[in-house]
């Protein structure tokens, strides 16, 4: 009784693996299929109206609010032009056809993963990867005063980049880790990150040395490490983008202000 039960479990698996791989090569047909040349159009969603849009061959990109995407898609190339917002791309497997996204000046490029990216005031682009691989290329020149800043960078999963008019800065797995540089440095680099505001208020540290790792989308992190280092740092309201903002000081000067 056991052995036929045996054999029967056995059978019922193969079958459902066999299954599984014709999907996979139906799946694999259709997406390598060729596509007719198709102009630019253009999708644009209302404020708090995110939007979703099925791509020809089989990618999916999903507009957040305020957002407009012009879509290209050809029998050589997948072409998207984010012109503002922001959007999340489930990109269909074809390595014949790269997957690309220009955004403010920044190529994103992908042949099957999933990404999003936002497009920020001031020439500024936020690319975050949760499945696969891509590429970010900016036009312009990397800043050679900025330790992090690249023209390109491969992006895996886990890690968000910002690319802006000083080029590339990536944060791997959504980390920086200092090693040495000045604070002037390391909050130029944890700014551009925008997730808040750090001002050196006295310039007697601009130059100290910093060490160790921060989360940059926990701008607690940050603070946390220039404890370590006795930098001191003052809640001061928002920035005029909205974001938290923190002043920077030695100890007894935090101190004596508060007096």
């Amino acid at each position: 009784m056991r052995a036929r039960w045996l054999v029967t479990l056995r059978n019922l698996v193969t079958m459902i693996v066999l299954a599984m791989i014709a999907d996979m090569e139906h799946w694999a047909q259709d997406t390598h299929k060729e596509i007719e040349p198709v102009s630019w159009r253009t999708f644009s969603t209302e404020s708090e109206s995110p939007g979703r849009v099925n791509l020809p061959d089989g990618s999916i990109a999903l507009l957040g609010s305020s957002t407009q995407a012009r879509i290209e898609f050809a029998s050589d190339r997948r072409t998207v032009e984010l012109v503002r917002g922001q959007a999340v791309f489930k990109v269909a497997h074809d390595p014949q056809r790269p997957f690309d996204v220009l955004a403010a000046g920044s190529l994103v490029r992908a042949v099957g993963t999933e990404f999003s990216v936002r497009v920020r005031p001031e020439y500024r682009v936020d690319v975050g990867v949760t499945k696969g691989r891509v590429r970010l290329t900016s036009s312009a020149q990397a800043d050679v005063t900025l330790p992090f800043s690249l023209n390109t960078a491969l992006l895996l999963p886990g890690d968000v980049a910002v690319s802006d008019a000083h080029g590339i800065s990536v944060a791997k797995q959504g980390w920086l880790t200092f090693k040495g540089e000045t604070l002037a440095q390391a909050v130029e680099q944890v700014n551009r990150f925008g997730r808040g505001r750090f001002e050196v208020a006295d310039t007697r540290i601009a130059q100290k040395n910093i060490g160790g790792p921060v989360r940059i989308l926990e701008p607690d992190s940050f603070v946390l490490l220039l404890q370590a280092h006795h930098i001191t740092s003052k809640a001061a309201g928002e920035s005029p983008d909205g974001l938290p903002k923190f002043l920077l000081r030695p100890p007894s000067t935090h101190q004596q202000g508060d007096k």
